[in-house]
């Protein structure tokens, strides 16, 4: 189903027989799976498992919790000094240009002389105690990490603490892994620099420098993705930063499952972060042409450039961001107000454009955010910490301002702590669980609903209504405590030495930069221009259905009647059009438990499209939602083996064979999931576990631990409840789709 597939494994999970069989064992104790924590020394590899003999049941895959700087997963193959891995100085000499670019980068400004980070993770290290930081330190201070250097205090003067994620830290990673918490490995045998006279010696470096690990996506997963455990102090599992995730279910990494889409190319953590750039220095590594593949990694980090006062990196952030997110005012319904209100052009207008709003009348906007171009959620990364805000204001037509909203909605997460209050400044220590997240998932959309009350007395017609996708990278709670960490003694001490090594002059209270990111305008009223491309209408009405899909589902419906809508506005000629407009009446049909229609609607598209998964998809997941089990494997099976790294594609398969007596294929199913970068999902891991139930597997008590180690917790409704209760404003962003007042000036 569009953008909520998890939620569609989850909720036929949640009745099926088959699950119930493991869920009855949740409360009885469960043996560990097997840990060995070593605090230093030479790296523990994980044991592969053994192939399996005829009729033999294969061993369980388990996540590997094992390594040097455990609750890190990061290893090396031997031993490296810090100082080694902190110095950068051997590779600047001769990469002038890209030691430039790294310099104004956030991995450069990663570690302890991060003042946003080290305001959370020193007041981490306060409740949870040094040892149990190592977890930050694979991704954000390998330099002290493998020195032993954070299970003690540290120093502002310790240059470990200022090198971020080097050079060698990515050019040594002989091996990474999806896993997350810094699950690579570094090779033991230090990268240096070769002759620059003897080409043997630059040609052998040019072969160490790119070990086949550097710029995989692995390489770039085994650190943004993040999860916190027992180990790091919490009572139970919670996944954290997963920009893998979403990537891995997305098009960009070859899985088209999800939607009909328009033609979109597969791209890397590496095409879309760091491309290629003109070297305005001499540097080896640029090819004929003069350009160096961009070590700037430009994400969203406008707040920590303009701490840094680097006015280049801001506006270079600030053009990488615009376009990446569109907004559209898709639908505006008209509603009476009080008894004067005229009775003429009440209902729902969408498109937006020229709907006969009028004076002493209700108008609720339907402003849609489409995620365009991010190959994971946007925001994405740390999704508690994101502040990007949407928001809709109304425009006399001399430019005046009329209405605005008393609280612009916010496109990100809240992480609650375990009174169900939102933590809202990165207090990883007290972070429990969701309680809600507006992030939007790749090619996704997003609608946001917004009111307001027209005065009677309204004469100045037509008005225009303004919508904006704006950026700020951290929210003001976080802003406030990293300020505070900057003026405490501790921060003026690492901001002097910034300074001192670097000409870097820290400010950790600078003001956070607001990057307008899309904009979109309509005319409402008498005189108000009407809208005559209707193609573009039909994309419109089109985006809003994707966007509507999310709706509770009693209010699924809504979503169906503006993919009717965006069908008949759609030219005959663009079959791809119509054929993701009918995947999404699809959608709908399986989300009511109509399956009979569903199945019937996705064949339609098919048939517009042929050779294309999602219809497949959506079949699978309508007959899967009404127990149909034996009817969704076939359909499920086409579109696994269209996204063989799609996890989400291998669960819902999985389940269907298994709750279908098929264990044995549900089995090989669920491993081909958890092998192809998904080792700690939930769903997988019980599917692995019920099936070496059923089919007598040696380790099925590891694989039992394994997934109740990994199953939400069960506390977590109460604490969302809580939160509910406690907050209308967590009342109202917990519903999906809700409403924001706007206030009339």
């Amino acid at each position: 189903m569009f953008g909520s597939a998890g939620r569609g494994v989850r909720a036929a999970t949640a009745t099926c027989a088959w699950s119930l069989a493991l869920l009855g064992c949740a409360g009885a104790p469960a043996s560990e799976a097997p840990r060995a924590v070593a605090r230093a020394g030479a790296s523990v590899s994980p044991a592969a498992a053994p192939t399996p003999g005829p009729g033999e049941v294969p061993a369980a895959l388990l996540p590997d919790n094992r390594g040097p700087f455990f609750p890190s997963l990061t290893q090396v193959a031997g031993t490296i000094a810090g100082a080694d891995l902190a110095d950068t100085t051997a590779c600047a000499s001769c990469h002038t240009e890209i030691a430039a670019q790294w310099q104004a980068s956030a991995h450069a400004f990663a570690s302890f002389n991060n003042p946003i980070y080290r305001a959370s993770i020193e007041r981490f290290r306060s409740a949870r105690g040094n040892e149990t930081s190592r977890f930050c330190g694979g991704c954000h201070d390998p330099s002290l990490l493998v020195d032993g250097a954070l299970d003690v205090a540290v120093a502002a003067r310790d240059p470990r603490a200022h090198s971020g994620v080097t050079c060698r830290t990515c050019h040594q990673a002989e091996h990474a892994t999806f896993d997350g918490n810094g699950s690579y490995r570094l090779a033991a045998t230090l990268l240096t620099g070769p002759d620059p006279e003897s080409p043997a010696s630059v040609a052998a470096h040019k072969v160490a420098a790119r070990p086949a690990t550097l710029a995989t996506a692995q390489l770039c997963g085994s650190c943004h993705r993040a999860f916190l455990s027992e180990a790091t102090g919490q009572p139970h599992y919670l996944q954290g930063t997963d920009d893998n995730g979403p990537w891995l279910h997305s098009v960009y990494a070859g899985s088209a499952v999800m939607r009909v889409d328009d033609e979109v190319s597969e791209r890397t953590c590496s095409s879309c972060h760091m491309p290629s750039e003109r070297a305005t220095r001499p540097d080896p590594a640029a090819d004929a042409a003069g350009m160096v593949r961009s070590h700037r990694f430009l994400g969203g980090h406008t707040w920590l450039a303009a701490i840094r006062g680097d006015e280049d990196t801001t506006a270079r952030v600030q053009a990488f961001l615009r376009g990446v997110v569109s907004v559209d005012v898709a639908a505006a319904t008209i509603l009476p107000l009080g008894t004067g209100a005229p009775g003429e052009g009440l209902g729902e207008h969408a498109p937006a454009d020229a709907a006969p709003l009028r004076a002493g009348q209700r108008v609720v906007f339907d402003v849609v955010v489409r995620n365009e171009s991010v190959g994971h959620h946007f925001p994405g990364g740390t999704r508690d910490a994101q502040d990007t805000l949407v928001e809709l204001q109304l425009l006399g037509n001399s430019g005046e301002l009329l209405a605005a909203p008393a609280e612009p909605h916010r496109l990100g997460s809240a992480m609650l702590d375990e009174h169900g209050v939102p933590q809202w400044a990165r207090e990883i220590e007290d972070l429990r669980a969701v309680g809600y997240d507006h992030t939007i998932a790749p090619r996704d959309a997003r609608v946001v609903r917004f009111a307001v009350d027209v005065p009677e007395d309204m004469t100045d017609w037509p008005i225009k209504a303004v919508a904006r996708v704006l950026h700020r990278s951290r929210t003001e709670a976080l802003r406030e405590v990293t300020c505070a960490e900057g003026r405490s003694r501790e921060g003026k001490a690492f901001a002097a030495i910034t300074a001192k090594w670097t000409g870097e002059h820290i400010d950790a209270c600078a003001p956070q930069p607001v990057t307008e990111l899309a904009r979109a305008e309509v005319w409402l009223g008498a005189g108000a221009p009407v809208s005559t491309d209707s193609q573009r209408d039909a994309r419109r009405l089109y985006v809003r259905g994707l966007g509507l899909l999310h709706e509770v589902q009693e209010q699924v419906g809504r979503a169906g009647a503006s993919f009717e809508s965006a069908l008949a506005l759609a030219d005959p000629g663009d079959p791809r059009l119509r054929a993701a407009i009918v995947s999404g009446l699809a959608a709908v049909a399986g989300q009511q438990g109509r399956a009979e229609a569903a199945a019937s609607l996705a064949d339609e598209a098919a048939a517009l499209l042929p050779g294309h998964p999602a219809p497949a998809w959506l079949k699978g997941q309508a007959y899967s939602a009404v127990w149909r089990w034996e009817q969704a494997i076939a359909p499920l099976r086409s579109a696994a083996e269209a996204a063989p790294k799609d996890a989400l594609a291998h669960a819902a398969l999985a389940l269907a064979l298994g709750s279908a007596g098929r264990a044995s294929e549900a089995l090989a199913t669920a491993q081909r999931g958890l092998a192809s970068g998904a080792r700690r999902n939930y769903d997988l891991l019980r599917l692995q576990a019920l099936a070496l139930a059923d089919l007598g597997g040696a380790d099925v008590q590891a694989a039992m631990a394994a997934q109740l180690d990994h199953r939400p917790n069960d506390d977590a409704p109460n604490w969302r409840a809580a939160c509910q209760e406690a907050s209308p404003a967590c009342a109202r962003e917990r519903v999906p789709v809700h409403t924001h007042a706007l206030v009339w000036r």
